[in-house]
């Protein structure tokens, strides 16, 4: 089980609607993705919610099936992996995740070519899971890892509108939050490598 299903099990046990249990630290809509795990809620916005519903962390846990919480800890290790550029640990990574897990396997993978400088073939399936929409999303609390990673999987122009809509939302990024920081710096990284390399290619025509 997932932090939204959990968050959406409390809720209805608590008799509470979406309104109520976001109650003013994410909007409505945020809170709403949350719960079909299309958005990723940080911890102190989640102990926050909690404490304004009265709902302790304790009980909120009690009941939570762990299923979900391996695959969050790898996902993190990747992330940090990634980071820091360590290529052993990403290759350490993807051989325990060898047909375990599709996603983070190929997202692993993805990872590695690109600090590797190559390219490799992804499943049409797996792309549309690792491009995130990002347009018409609340950007607030939003991190960047998947669009950090997935930066090859974009034609450049779509980046672009990317790159430029994050820019124009600017003001509603949660920069106090860690991940959103560090994953958008690794998100310009990327994106200045791939117009480095296009440039190049434009170059030698």
């Amino acid at each position: 089980m997932t932090i939204g299903q959990q968050l959406k099990k409390t809720r209805l046990l608590f008799g509470l609607t979406q309104e109520e249990m976001s109650a003013g630290i994410v909007s409505k809509s945020f809170y709403s993705r949350v719960e079909r795990d299309k958005n990723a809620i940080t911890i102190n916005k989640l102990i926050a919610m909690l404490n304004a519903n009265n709902i302790s962390l304790n009980d909120f846990f009690r009941t939570f099936d762990n299923e979900g919480l391996p695959e969050l800890k790898v996902q993190r290790k990747i992330y940090t992996a990634y980071n820091e550029r360590n290529i052993i640990e990403l290759h350490q990574i993807e051989k325990s995740l060898s047909s375990k897990n599709d996603v983070l396997f190929y997202k692993t993978k993805l990872i590695i070519a690109t600090l590797e400088y190559r390219s490799i073939e992804i499943p049409d399936s797996i792309c549309k899971q690792l491009k995130p929409n990002l347009i018409d999303h609340d950007l607030n609390d939003q991190d960047f890892w998947d669009l950090a990673i997935g930066v090859s999987l974009y034609k450049f122009n779509e980046l672009t509108l990317l790159m430029n809509y994050i820019i124009d939302h600017f003001s509603k990024l949660n920069l106090d939050n860690p991940q959103v920081t560090i994953s958008l710096m690794n998100l310009l990284i990327a994106y200045l490598d791939r117009s480095k390399s296009i440039c190049q290619k434009l170059k030698r025509l």
